[in-house]
């Protein structure tokens, strides 16, 4: 019965592994350390693997309990750390759309430059503060999350730290949604300019 725990226990940390790797997969289009990321989730997934060889020779309940204690300690290490590799491939996802809203205000300010001289410009430029104070907020918030992850480095700590990061990614997230609706908003007033301008003539 105790081999049949730990061996159910193994099988679910391959799997939450291999789930990790689907993540990591994903991240690489955002993100080149996912590959380097990939062969150290391999290899934790190796040392599982190992882990069940050393159960299945496993013939003494103190042979098992060896077993179990080295598979929980390492099992341990292991979480510790893909939440630490998990949380700084999100938080490169957040740091990409930062240089991409970063790009897309820098274009905004130069079109209010070009037309402030023959267009009112008041409501470009009020969604332009908006837009660069999100900008701001996020940014912020991103630092403060890869930080965060930067430290979660024991289980005790990691999952509270994790969580907390976390919650820095999904307020940056917020923001960064709210700043692109600032755009979306900016290219309709652009296209009503555009009208009204087709209107005149």
């Amino acid at each position: 019965k105790a081999k049949n725990q730990i061996g159910t226990g193994l099988d679910l940390g391959v799997e939450y592994l291999n789930g990790v790797n689907i993540l990591l997969d994903w991240a690489q289009s955002w993100d080149p350390t996912a590959v380097e990321h990939k062969d150290e989730i391999s290899g934790y997934i190796a040392k599982l693997e190992g882990y069940r060889v050393d159960l299945n020779k496993a013939e003494t309940k103190a042979a098992i309990f060896k077993v179990s204690n080295d598979v929980r300690s390492e099992w341990n290490s292991i979480r510790a750390d893909v939440k630490r590799i998990t949380g700084e491939i999100l938080a490169a996802k957040i740091n990409l759309s930062l240089t991409q809203g970063q790009a897309a205000l820098n274009k905004v300010d130069r079109i209010i430059q070009e037309r402030r001289a023959y267009q009112d410009v008041s409501t470009l430029e009020a969604l332009y503060a908006d837009a660069s104070e999100k900008y701001v907020r996020a940014e912020a918030d991103y630092e403060s999350a890869k930080n965060i992850f930067e430290t979660v480095n024991d289980v005790p700590s990691g999952n509270a730290l994790y969580n907390q990061g976390h919650e820095f990614l999904r307020s940056a997230n917020n923001y960064l949604t709210g700043l692109y609706q600032d755009l979306k908003q900016v290219q309709r007033e652009l296209a009503r300019a555009r009208m009204l301008q087709g209107v005149k003539k």
